[in-house]
């Protein structure tokens, strides 16, 4: 259950709640459990904030520029506005982001395996090397990601937008690609080795010294 106290100092707005951590940054904030679906948190410093807990609804909630890093996160983070969010090194296992908008968000020391990203907006981010492998990513935004080296053996990425990304080196074996646009994708010397490309946009994309041996179309 959420400290009441702190539920209530959240309610009064992130300026006063800003204010309120500053001044006791030695106590980790319990929000486990709270309904905060639709909330309006922009820029709120939820650093260490415990959110675990099946009860913590954040859908459609915006979070812009909120500061989540190192918190406990299990929670409804679907259709979230998180982007410029800051969640450096918070645990994501179980957390629902499908259709959350995570652009510009800071990623370091987070792993994003376990969490549900299907049709989340992850454009445009940093996700080198990173291990997504088996993860639905159905109907996401990747165009513009740097998915270098990443793994994304089996994945899910069913009509997925992979317009301009990098995937130079990347492990794609058995991926699921159906539908997805990879216009101008580079996969250069990626794994593509039983991939499923059928009804995949290939407009101008790069497969050089790529394996797509047994690939599907």
């Amino acid at each position: 259950m959420a400290n009441q106290s702190h539920l209530d100092l959240l309610k009064q707005g992130t300026f006063t709640w800003n204010m309120w951590r500053r001044e006791h940054l030695h106590i980790q904030p319990d929000l486990s459990g709270a309904d905060l679906s639709g909330a309006d948190l922009r820029g709120g410093d939820l650093r260490g904030t415990d959110l675990e807990g099946v009860g913590v609804d954040l859908h459609d909630a915006n979070l812009q520029g909120i500061n989540l890093s190192k918190a406990h996160l299990r929670a409804n983070f679907v259709r979230a506005d998180l982007k410029r969010a800051n969640l450096t090194g918070a645990t994501f296992y179980g957390v629902d982001l499908r259709g959350a908008d995570l652009r510009e968000a800071l990623l370091d020391e987070v792993d994003l395996k376990g969490a549900f990203l299907g049709g989340a907006d992850l454009s445009g981010l940093d996700l080198r090397g990173r291990d997504l492998s088996g993860m639905d990513l159905n109907v996401a935004n990747l165009s513009g990601a740097d998915l270098r080296g990443t793994n994304l053996k089996g994945a899910h990425l069913i009509r997925a937008d992979l317009r301009d990304a990098r995937l130079n080196e990347a492990d794609l074996g058995e991926a699921d690609l159906s539908g997805a646009d990879l216009s101008k994708a580079d996969f250069s010397r990626a794994n593509l080795r039983g991939a499923v490309l059928k009804g995949a946009i290939l407009r101008e994309a790069n497969f050089a010294g790529a394996d797509l041996t047994d690939k599907t179309t």
